[in-house]
């Protein structure tokens, strides 16, 4: 991925203005790009900001953030976290972000956090490391999934012109033209988000695309499952069923 660049500054909205001035240019993964602004803006439009976050600190973020998603399915299965070092590392470095006193220095947080933090200022039973916990949880929830999914959509959209030259000009439409880099912010409200029809379209057949999500279910009672094209199964109480929705997603006549 190839973009404008310049020196780091204080904050990383001052960084993406400069990386988009004509004084230069800079290479980097698309993974990277991805992960550099979808981070930065869900942990902005979530935790609120403050002169402090820097283009430096939110790498180290990024990469201990990284670390540790990395390792979340040993966790899954079983691993004590401590076993993984660089993963424990890692959340002891993001927890350290998230410990009230550094909380408190953030501003404009979002409606959901501030009344987390409200909730947490009132309620003796929890220390500070597992209040810091709590928010890293929902830091978590909002971009383990999400950083994989802008990758791909960007990545099929690139291999798409006509694709991207549709959603490129629905966005513009309703930002009113070329996007102001000059603004730190374009207010927009979810009934403008649903409008954007094309964008959902691209992020939705991406979702089609690389979802290899598998779903298992515990069987409550004996049934007979019958597969549409004459074969049947006699599903039995207490059987683990697994369903493969990829399989779906690309078969014609589904």
């Amino acid at each position: 991925m190839v973009h404008q660049d310049q020196e780091s500054s204080p904050s990383e909205m001052e960084e993406l203005r400069q990386r988009c001035s004509h004084d230069g240019w800079h290479e980097e993964g698309l993974h990277s790009f991805c992960s550099r602004i979808m981070l930065h803006t869900g942990f902005v439009t979530l935790f609120g900001h403050n002169k402090s976050l820097s283009s430096t600190t939110m790498k180290n973020a990024r990469d201990d953030f990284q670390t540790f998603d990395d390792a979340f399915s040993k966790v899954m299965a079983g691993i004590p976290l401590w076993l993984l070092r660089g993963a424990f590392k890692a959340r002891v470095a993001l927890e350290q972000r998230f410990l009230p006193e550094n909380v408190a220095t953030l501003s404009e947080p979002s409606a959901l956090i501030a009344e987390r933090i409200a909730i947490f200022n009132r309620c003796n039973t929890l220390s500070e490391v597992q209040k810091a916990r709590a928010h890293l949880s929902v830091l978590w929830a909002a971009h383990a999934n999400t950083l994989p999914l802008a990758f791909w959509v960007l990545f099929y959209l690139l291999r798409s012109p006509e694709a991207q030259e549709a959603v490129r000009a629905e966005v513009e439409e309703l930002c009113g033209g070329d996007l102001d880099l000059s603004e730190t912010r374009i207010p927009l409200d979810q009934k403008q988000l649903n409008g954007l029809v094309n964008l959902s379209s691209a992020v939705k057949e991406t979702l089609r695309l690389v979802s290899s999500a598998m779903h298992v279910r515990v069987v409550k009672q004996n049934f007979n499952l019958d597969l549409g094209s004459g074969q049947t199964y006699d599903i039995r109480h207490g059987d683990m069923l697994a369903m493969a929705p990829e399989m779906t997603y690309m078969d014609p006549y589904a």
